[in-house]
């Protein structure tokens, strides 16, 4: 599969802080590309810190099983965040509205960020996940 696709600048609440930002616009020449690269980014380093005695559970599984499990950790602390961390208070619905446009987004193979794109790859590459896409 190799087409081209474009990542367009959208509006996304900032890692960690809840600040709305925006990223500039790239197109990518190979889905698999933008799906794969993250793969060499460490949603482990991410999860063996914030949920060691889960991480170390992790450890007994294939390593596909592993790297969908910690993507699924990751998006899973982001929206956490997003509703729960210090900055909850200050989201209205419009945040919450473009979140769940990008789970949407990632189940279609349209990932917004890296962080997105693992889990992007996770949902193509493991059958169990892209079944809960409920689209």
């Amino acid at each position: 599969m190799s087409s081209t696709f474009s990542i367009s600048a959208k509006l996304f609440i900032g890692a960690g802080n809840g600040s709305f930002q925006t990223r500039i616009s790239a197109v990518i020449t190979r889905r698999e590309d933008a799906i794969t690269a993250p793969r060499r980014r460490s949603n482990r380093k991410i999860c063996a810190e914030y949920a060691k005695t889960f991480y170390l559970g992790t450890r007994l599984m294939t390593e596909e099983r592993q790297k969908a499990i910690w993507a699924i950790y990751v998006w899973r602390g982001r929206t956490d965040e997003l509703v729960d961390g210090p900055n909850a208070t200050y989201m209205g619905t419009s945040a919450l509205d473009r979140w769940e446009e990008r789970i949407h987004d990632i189940f279609n193979g349209r990932p917004y960020d890296m962080l997105d794109a693992a889990l992007t790859d996770a949902v193509f590459s493991s059958p169990c996940i892209s079944s809960l896409s409920g689209t």
